[in-house]
């Protein structure tokens, strides 16, 4: 039973969108239609402005936070934790509120490593800055940032459930970049610091 109210609270905490609920804000009302069309932070900082990306990857990382710690409410079983994060990382990307068009779950992703994982989450966050730095692609980053996780998490021997969790986790957040990998290789992908 704690499994499946961890599912249910992560997936609908997940599915909120923070960019829109922040455009809608700041007066932005088409942000699917501006930039990359996508609806995280990268792209709210590109169309509305860097305070409204800021406000957005916040809000993001802090929606897996919410729904784990109501969950912990319940039982601290690292498995059921496990599930809610990564259900959180679901409903970002595929949210029933919007028809299952979310974003891409990186900045979500982040808030369930750095409450469950910090150390992991530490390692995560230095691959994608290295790679931001060498690249200036936020997408490769954000990939490469993702794929640290579950190497991390194996190498330091974590719980199973966790490793498999974070499995999942690079398997959507990568096909979530398909696109921009294949803008990466034919050289029309935009980079960190350019305008919309």
């Amino acid at each position: 039973m704690n499994e499946i109210i961890g599912l249910l609270a992560g997936y609908l905490a997940g599915g909120i969108s923070t960019g829109l609920v922040v455009s809608k804000i700041f007066g932005e009302e088409g942000l699917r239609s501006k930039g990359s069309g996508n609806i995280g932070a990268t792209n709210v900082a590109r169309v509305v402005g860097k305070k409204a990306g800021i406000f957005t990857l916040v809000g993001d990382m802090v929606k897996p936070l919410i729904a784990i710690l109501l969950v912990s409410l319940l039982t601290t079983d690292i498995t059921v934790l496990a599930i809610t994060g990564t259900a959180a990382v679901v409903g970002h990307i595929f949210p029933i509120y919007y028809r299952f068009q979310g974003g891409k779950g990186v900045a979500t992703a982040l808030g369930f490593f750095l409450y469950l994982t910090p150390i992991v989450a530490g390692i995560s966050i230095l691959v994608f800055a290295a790679s931001l730095f060498i690249t200036r692609y936020v997408s490769l980053g954000s990939v490469l940032g993702t794929l640290a996780a579950p190497i991390s998490l194996y190498l330091l021997h974590y719980d199973s459930s966790l490793f498999f969790a974070s499995l999942l986790i690079f398997a959507l957040i990568a096909y979530k970049h398909i696109g921009n990998m294949s803008r990466i290789m034919k050289g029309t992908e935009g980079k960190f610091g350019e305008k919309s």
